[in-house]
């Protein structure tokens, strides 16, 4: 019997000023939340900070404000503490790309302040493809590395044999040099959601 067939989200994610990449494939019915989540295991990074999706277009903006608060200025913010309702009603659907294309960004920790570029487009494929990724590149940062300065300056310090970079980094349990496969992100996504990787994480 052939797999059966469902419609679903491709979503290209490029970390911004790194060779990072992922290709992610969500359900037709996944929102901003799940996108979220969906980049946050798949970049092995903890959702331990505030982050946000901001969508232009040339000829209008979109904002879209928590309802729990009123008086947040940025363009979409969620914090985990306050589950922002606007994750959840806004379907990846609505940022399919028009004349011109509309582009949707994704910025996690306004300290280190991680800015990924996010593609979005229908797809079918096979159910057995729904939550996977199905291209990766390059290792992501670990969490609290000071953003793209900060880790590229952390990489050039263990690379030189520092020891406190170097135990910082067994610490942090990131290997720079690992090799980053569809593979290896789908276990490391499905440990994100099992809630094994972060800071409580055994």
């Amino acid at each position: 019997m052939p797999p059966v067939s469902v419609s679903a989200v491709e979503a290209t994610i490029t970390l911004d000023g790194l060779e990072v990449s992922r290709t992610l494939v969500l359900p037709a019915s996944a929102h901003l939340g799940d996108l979220h989540h969906a980049i946050q295991g798949s970049f092995a990074w903890w959702n331990a900070h505030l982050h946000q999706f901001i969508f232009t277009q040339a000829t209008a903006s979109h904002t879209y404000e928590d309802p729990e608060m009123p008086d947040c200025d940025l363009t979409l913010v969620h914090d985990e503490r306050l589950m922002t309702l606007a994750l959840t009603e806004h379907r990846l659907n609505v940022f399919w790309p028009g004349t011109p294309a509309p582009t949707l960004t994704y910025v996690y920790d306004y300290g280190d302040c991680w800015n990924c570029s996010v593609t979005l487009k229908p797809v079918t494929v096979a159910r057995t493809l729904l939550k996977t990724c199905t291209a990766a590149y390059g290792v992501a940062p670990c969490e609290d590395s000071g953003g793209v300065h900060g880790y590229q300056l952390h990489l050039e310090q263990a690379a030189q044999g520092d020891p406190e970079t170097l135990a910082w980094f067994k610490f942090m349990r990131h290997d720079p040099h690992a090799s980053v496969t569809p593979k290896g992100v789908n276990a490391q996504w499905k440990r994100y959601l099992k809630g094994e990787i972060g800071p409580r994480s055994g």
